[in-house]
């Protein structure tokens, strides 16, 4: 494409990446999204399908997701998408967390927006280095990891 034709159709360079990104975003949410612990696959086996999920599409769309990280650092526009994305993912996992407090099934002394925003954000960040350091080879076993992170750490934890 030209770059007439590119600014033609994109202010700047950060909303051409934003755009390219929003389809791996919805992509990702759309399958964490749908998680729910007491759904029909609410199990440890079904939370390391989620993330073989949620990798898979991360290792399809690493190099726009590689640029997204790396554009925020210094670009407020990237930053603000890529934040407010963040925040959905937060947000539907403190959702989960009090619905699975209110069952009786987590912890009730978690602090469940602390601990949504501590293994969204580590999570990004693990999935990002994981993909950008490894051949797929790991893949199994980082989505194992994850979810035994989450459900033994979070949602099974015992009561205090």
């Amino acid at each position: 494409v030209g770059r007439v034709t590119l600014y033609g159709h994109f202010p700047d360079k950060s909303r051409l990446l934003t755009r390219l990104a929003e389809r791996t975003v919805s992509a990702s949410f759309a399958v964490a999204g749908s998680w729910e612990p007491d759904g029909p696959d609410g199990s440890l086996d079904g939370f390391t399908a989620l993330f073989r999920q949620v990798i898979a599409i991360h290792r399809q769309h690493a190099a726009v997701l590689a640029a997204l990280d790396e554009v925020s650092a210094y670009d407020p526009f990237v930053r603000k998408f890529r934040d407010s994305w963040l925040d959905q993912f937060i947000a539907h996992a403190e959702r989960v967390l009090i619905a699975e407090q209110h069952a009786g099934h987590a912890a009730a002394d978690m602090d469940a927006a602390m601990a949504s925003r501590l293994n969204i954000l580590g999570g990004h960040r693990f999935i990002s280095t994981h993909v950008a350091s490894n051949d797929g080879s790991g893949d199994e076993s980082a989505a194992r990891e994850l979810a035994g992170t989450w459900w033994y750490g979070i949602l099974r934890r015992p009561q205090t």
